[in-house]
């Protein structure tokens, strides 16, 4: 350092130096050990972070890759049947309700419910779950919590002893202001039960019209939404009143299939 005599002149003194300089070096050396320490709990925050559940989910990709991953899921599922079907169409729900968290569109929790209904069809450890998950999308979606009420509470009836059971308890304590009357806490929806089994012996269900919504306006298609893949392709029609309508499949014609 160079000698500057006006250091001296001002009352700056050897001994008044060399103490600025050691409480300098000091400051500096604990500035450093701070900055180590808080790099060292940062480290530690992203050592923890890493190691939680959510960073175990992959990724969501683009929209179109999403909905052709969860086609694709699904058409297996449906190809492999049984239990490890189910699961691949739970899978499929999964993904598409991941995909309407993000979109926001409706046509995704629609193909979503249609997914978990799949998955309830066959007799698996999933099914209940798949139930679970098919009540709070439909009651989210329309946003009916008495619905919702009473719907796992038909979940909790049919599957009484297993564990999923469980998981319904905490979620009815905070449906509890739409528990059903006392005198009817007991009774099952009997339509609901009826519409399971049906489904779950291959049935179709035909939703049922009121004899106001029979009488009313003509419902009236909305928008229409078409989603394609590698090996099929969907179309969701949106309506603004429930519709009757016919299940069947268009003949062959020429080298086009059905």
């Amino acid at each position: 350092m160079p000698f500057d005599s006006r250091l001296f002149a001002s009352g700056w003194s050897i001994s008044r130096l060399s103490g600025f300089f050691g409480a300098l070096s000091a400051a500096f050396v604990a500035l450093v050990t701070l900055s180590g320490c808080s790099s060292r709990r940062a480290e530690a925050g992203r050592s923890v972070a890493s190691a939680s559940p959510a960073d175990s989910v992959a990724p969501l990709p683009p929209r179109a890759e999403a909905v052709a991953q969860a086609d694709a899921l699904a058409v297996e599922g449906a190809k492999r049947g049984g239990p490890e079907g189910a699961k691949l169409s739970l899978e499929a729900a999964s993904l598409r309700v991941r995909v309407y968290r993000v979109e926001g569109r409706s046509a995704d929790a629609l193909e979503a419910e249609e997914l978990y209904r799949a998955a309830t069809r066959v007799a698996w450890p999933g099914a209940c779950d798949a139930e679970i998950e098919l009540a709070l999308l439909d009651g989210e979606l329309k946003a009916d919590p008495a619905n919702e009420n009473r719907a796992l509470r038909d979940v909790r009836q049919r599957h009484r002893g297993e564990s999923c059971v469980r998981r319904i308890e905490p979620i009815l304590s905070t449906l509890s202001a739409f528990d059903p009357a006392p005198e009817n806490a007991g009774i099952t929806n009997a339509a609901a039960v009826g519409a399971n089994d049906a489904a779950s012996k291959g049935a179709v269900v035909t939703p049922e019209l009121s004899a106001q919504e029979r009488a009313g306006e003509p419902a009236r298609i909305t928008s229409i939404e078409q989603y394609g893949g590698k090996d099929t392709s969907r179309v969701v029609v949106f309506m603004t009143e429930p519709a009757l309508f016919e299940v069947g499949e268009v003949a062959a014609s020429g080298e086009q299939g059905p």
